[in-house]
């Protein structure tokens, strides 16, 4: 009988053991889908007054969402790029570094089932625009400035191809529009677009 009940104790440990093993296996492939974070690299591409000053250049980002439904949710990106002047300005080698840091909402235009899911954002902040060399580059600075912030608005969407639950590829495009009051920034409105391809990890 000792044997017996030995047996069915050896037998409950080794159950229980496998079974604790099978969950640990599994752990790592399990998310909570919640926070998502995203490394871009793209360009600017500037519009208007803007690219009258400077040429599209390269730019890249750092993003983050919080997905509080599955529609849903919060979202801020921050994004450095560095643009060449124009050469029919007559500056040769001048640059224009933009720095924009904003926050928002995102919100998805598919369930969470499908593979590809697209989204559309709505963002506002703060841009800088900074430029290093001196040198005159109207309308985007004032005459004697060489810097400026603004506050601006940033509209468009984007989509993720999820290739596993805690990763997936996407890319982003929108349409940044920054505003001041006063001419002694230089020109009142600048506005450009921006592209990314991400790299997206989810949490």
């Amino acid at each position: 009988m000792k044997r017996f009940v030995g047996l069915g104790l050896w037998l409950a440990l080794a159950f229980a053991l496998g079974s604790f093993g099978d969950a640990a296996a599994e752990e790592p492939t399990r998310t909570p889908d919640r926070v998502s974070i995203a490394f871009g690299v793209g360009g600017i591409l500037p519009t208007g007054k803007f690219a009258d000053a400077a040429d599209a250049g390269f730019a890249y980002s750092f993003s983050g969402y919080y997905h509080l439904t599955d529609w849903f949710g919060p979202a801020f990106v921050f994004q450095q790029g560095f643009l060449e002047s124009d050469p029919s300005t007559g500056v040769h080698g001048g640059s224009v570094d933009t720095y924009s840091l904003a926050g928002g909402v995102r919100a998805y235009v598919l369930p969470p089932s499908f593979m590809l899911r697209p989204w559309v954002t709505l963002l506002g902040g703060y841009h800088r625009y900074a430029q290093h060399r001196k040198h005159e580059l109207t309308p985007i600075f004032a005459i004697g400035h060489d810097d400026r912030d603004d506050p601006f608005l940033s509209i468009g969407g984007g989509a993720e191809l999820r290739l596993h639950p805690n990763f997936g590829l996407g890319a982003d495009l929108r349409y940044n529009a920054s505003f001041s009051d006063s001419d002694d920034r230089g020109e009142r409105d600048l506005g450009a677009f921006t592209i990314a391809a991400l790299l997206i990890l989810h949490y």
